[in-house]
Formats: C-alpha cells, structure tokens, sequence
C-alpha cells in the first residue's frame, strides 16, 4: 500500500471521527438547552399544595388533589348529613419538582387535620332587601316565607336567594322567625 492511499485511509477517517464529535456536541448541546428551558423534565412533576397562601404538602396531580376533596366532602355530607356542604376554595396547586408526594388517602387525613372552612349553598332569607339570616334548605327558606306572609300579610317583602357561605354562619329556623319578630317590632 502506498502512502499516498494510507494518508487519504487517514484522512477519511479523521473526517469520520470530526463528524461523530460534532454531531456528539450538538446533541449534547440541544439536550443541556432543552433541560435548561424544562423541556426534558429531569424531575417527578408535582404540586405544591397551598390554603390561603399556607403550604399544606404535595401532590403528584390536581386529579389525585380533587378526589381527596371529593372523599373529604362526601365524609362532612354524612356527619352534617347535608348534601350541599362543600370545602373551601382557597386552594392553589403550584407546578414543581419534588421526589416525593403524597397519595389520596394521606390528602384525606391532612384535609381533615386541617383548619379548612367548611361552606354549604344556603339561602339568604331577605326582609326589605336587607340580609335576616341564611338557612341550609330551600324548604326551610320557603317555609319562613310562608310563615312571615301569614303573620304579616301587609308586611315587608321577604324574599330568598342562594348562598354560599361558611357552614358556621346558618342559622336555625327558629333563631331566624325571632329575628324577623325583632325586625317588625
């Protein structure tokens, strides 16, 4: 072999060698700037649970977030045996990283652990527009309607509507008769 054929051998060779680092370079290249920008996820996609700003733990997805919620309501609709109890909105799933979060059942036991505002879809009895108090069923809110127009047929105008509101504020049926007493005194 002459030498003329090994150096052009060499050469070819050299070449492929130059390609193979450059095309080696550029993929590196493209990936680090992928990673950079968060394409390439390199961590376990999670959610950082917030109440009212407050950090509570986290959560691989917002499903697994709502069916907690769900299971939490459901237990509170059993014990107040009110089907129109629903937990508080203040809630915010902030995207992130983390190795570890938490399953369904453990966001069962921290949202009853916790100091979350139970609501409820009242209804707000209305005297001349001005808000008397808010009951937790339709009928009971008609019922005070019909009570009121038979004691009162020239009376105020009374009137409802639907509400939510924090469970803590509803108020008996015979709390909000004696303040619609008070009122027409």
């Amino acid at each position: 072999m002459s030498n003329d054929v090994k150096k052009v051998r060499e050469n070819k060779k050299q070449e492929r060698r130059h390609k193979k680092i450059r095309s080696t370079v550029i993929t590196l290249s493209i990936l680090i700037i992928l990673a950079s920008v968060g394409v390439v996820n390199a961590g376990t996609q999670s959610y950082d649970v917030l109440y009212k700003g407050e950090h509570l733990g986290y959560v691989h997805s917002p499903e697994i977030f709502e069916s907690a919620i769900k299971d939490v309501e459901n237990t509170y609709k059993n014990i107040y045996l009110n089907d129109a109890i629903i937990i508080g909105d203040d809630f915010e799933l902030v995207p992130g990283r983390l190795d570890e979060s938490v399953d369904c059942d453990t966001w069962v036991t921290l949202l009853h652990n916790s100091n979350i505002e139970l609501y409820i879809n009242g209804y707000s009895i209305l005297v001349d527009d001005q808000e008397i108090g808010i009951v937790e069923s339709h009928d009971t809110a008609r019922n005070i309607i019909k009570m009121y127009q038979n004691e009162y047929p020239l009376g105020e105008k009374i009137s409802y509507e639907e509400k939510t509101v924090p469970y803590i504020e509803i108020k008996s049926l015979e709390r909000i008769i004696t303040e619609i007493r008070e009122l027409e005194k």
